[in-house]
């Protein structure tokens, strides 16, 4: 918060116009302390939140949060990416030579498979969020995977 002392009509007010600019910066601060929720001022002076259902649990438009937001979001694309690609470079293809000679068609599946144990070997010196990012790949269907929990054999 800053009051511009350096205006003109700052400079030739007198106390009265010095303790107006005064109480106007007390007055903004208490309004928005007012309808902060981490304020040490009474809550229940709060106005009650509309918020749309589409807009519920998300940061304000504009603000600093919505930016910060949107930075994380991209950085774990970003990461989700860089899984997916260590996958596809590390990984096997999902049918072997055999199975693709017994059946043809099985030769333009795509699909390429890793184990847990050795994606874990490989990506945890890239970042330790392995299991983290495995499960949000998932949700955002980059890639798929039996079962809910990971575990990681021991040999």
């Amino acid at each position: 918060m800053s009051v511009n002392v350096a205006s003109a009509a700052y400079m030739e007010s007198g106390l009265k116009g010095k303790v107006a600019l005064f109480n106007q910066v007390v007055d903004k601060h208490n309004n928005n302390q007012a309808v902060n929720p981490f304020s040490q001022a009474k809550v229940g002076l709060m106005p009650k939140p509309t918020i749309s259902k589409e807009d519920y649990g998300k940061p304000l438009k504009g603000s600093m949060s919505e930016s910060r937001a949107y930075k994380a979001t991209i950085a774990v694309c970003r990461e989700m990416m860089e899984l997916c690609d260590v996958i596809n470079q590390c990984g096997e293809p999902l049918f072997t030579e055999e199975e693709i000679k017994k059946d043809p068609s099985k030769a333009s599946d795509p699909r390429i498979v890793i184990s847990f144990g050795a994606l874990f070997a490989i990506y945890t010196t890239i970042s330790d969020k392995v299991v983290g990012m495995l499960l949000r790949a998932r949700k955002h269907k980059f890639l798929d995977f039996e079962g809910e929990c990971l575990f990681q054999s021991t040999p």
